[in-house]
């Protein structure tokens, strides 16, 4: 995810397909630093 490593604020859509596929990928990317938000729209 370049979203990581860049400036200012990414926003995913659709996140729920990341979520399904990856176990506690939001865990592991605020492990890395990312500061996680999930919004449901």
């Amino acid at each position: 995810m370049r979203g990581l490593n860049a400036k200012g604020q990414t926003i995913v859509n659709n996140a729920k397909y990341i979520l399904r596929g990856y176990e506690d990928i939001d865990k592991k990317l605020a492990s890395l630093g990312a500061k996680i938000k999930l919004v449901d729209r």
